[in-house]
């Protein structure tokens, strides 16, 4: 209760600071449960991509001789790629998490994790 009435003066004077302060108090364990669902699951790669999945898969998934893997392989594997991609999420859920942007923010951060730094 103390809590809840420290922050109305807050609240009063600058509501949109508020907002992003209290969201990026859980952020980061919201955006590292996010990238554990996207490491156990390739249909929430599928969901969270929608049509960008063919072409991010083809780009960032690993390939072995017979296939090219999913996504969720990926970040089991690689722990660089689930760093970014947590990372990534978490900077998408404080600006609000705009169901909009997310696919732009996954395949952002794949790429940039993939993609050696000479290419860069």
């Amino acid at each position: 209760m103390l809590f809840a009435c420290a922050l109305v003066p807050a609240a009063e004077a600058n509501p949109e600071r508020l907002r992003t302060g209290l969201r990026s108090l859980a952020a980061g364990r919201a955006a590292r449960a996010l990238a554990a669902e996207l490491a156990a699951s390739e249909p929430a790669w599928t969901s969270g991509l929608g049509d960008r999945y063919a072409s991010v898969r083809h780009r960032c998934a690993p390939r072995t001789a017979w296939r090219s893997r999913g996504l969720s392989e990926l970040l089991q594997a690689d722990p660089v790629s689930r760093d970014a991609v947590a990372t990534r999420l978490e900077q998408w859920l404080i600006a609000g998490g705009d169901r909009d942007r997310l696919a732009g923010e996954l395949e952002a951060a794949l790429v940039h994790a993939r993609t050696p730094a000479r290419f860069a």
